[in-house]
This record gives C-alpha cells, sequence and structure tokens, in this order.
C-alpha cells in the first residue's frame, strides 16, 4: 500500500488564446491543500498574451513555447509530461486544461485514493 506522502504529483496545462483563463487554473494549482511537485504550462505555439499572463502570475509556474500552434492540446501534454518525467521526481501526472479550475482538495483526495 502506498503511503500518501510518497506519491508526488505534477501537472502539465496546455494554452494557446488562454490569456483571460489562464490566471484562475494556475491560482487552484496554488491553492491546492497538498501541494503538487511540479507544474508546467506548455504554450502550443507562439502567444503573447497567454505568455505574458503566465510570466505575471506569482506562483513562478514554468512555462515553455512549442515553436507552431499544433492543433490541439495533445501535443502540449505530451511535451510537458516528458520534461515533468525527465526530471525523474513524479509519481503521478495531472493533466488541466487552461480553463480549468478544480476544488482544492483535488490533489488531497487523489494522494488519499491511491493509498
Amino acid at each position: 500500500m502506498l503511503d500518501q506522502n510518497d506519491i508526488s504529483i505534477g501537472v502539465v496545462v496546455p494554452a494557446h488564446r488562454s490569456s483571460e483563463t489562464i490566471s484562475a487554473t494556475l491560482d487552484a494549482i496554488v491553492a491546492q491543500t497538498v501541494a503538487v511537485a511540479d507544474a508546467i504550462v506548455v504554450l502550443d505555439g507562439p502567444d503573447d498574451a497567454t505568455e505574458a499572463a503566465v510570466r505575471a502570475h506569482p506562483s513562478g509556474i514554468e512555462s515553455t513555447i512549442l515553436a507552431e500552434n499544433t492543433g490541439g492540446p495533445a501535443a502540449p501534454r505530451n511535451a510537458g509530461a516528458a520534461r515533468l518525467l525527465a526530471r525523474g521526481s513524479i509519481d503521478a501526472i495531472w493533466f488541466l486544461d487552461a480553463d480549468d479550475v478544480p476544488d482544492s482538495r483535488f490533489v488531497s483526495v487523489v494522494r488519499d485514493l491511491a493509498r
């Protein structure tokens, strides 16, 4: 049985033209009652307004930009997951869209269920 403290969760947020919603999503990540181990926003192609919103957010959550818009969230999700997994400190990945605002207890509940 897994101990709750042994599960590290990383978050990947694909984003494109999300400048009006991304701050609320980042706020929700930071507001989790159990902190996530790592998080990254992957911009699907150049998007100055969304990039500025992410960089201006006080959380300091990392962002990266794909060279071109891929037309959907799959490529940014995969790129973000690969980056988090390469660091070797993530047990599970939580994929959020750039307009999701999850309950602050989400990570806590997931970790409890994995016990």
